[in-house]
């Protein structure tokens, strides 16, 4: 079961490509601060985000 909206996903997905692309790291804190999540709702957007590019 998922803890957040495709919104936020989609949303995160395009912050994580503008962070690669001035070579910064998107971390579980960002997330949840652009956000304002809680931490298991960052960590589960944040380990799909990064299973989804494998």
């Amino acid at each position: 079961m998922k803890q957040y909206t495709t919104k936020d996903f989609e949303e995160m997905k395009q912050l994580k490509k503008d962070y690669e692309e001035v070579g910064m790291e998107l971390t579980v804190g960002v997330i949840q601060r652009r956000l304002r999540v809680g931490l298991e709702t960052a960590k589960a957007i944040y380990n799909d985000l990064f299973l989804e590019g494998e």
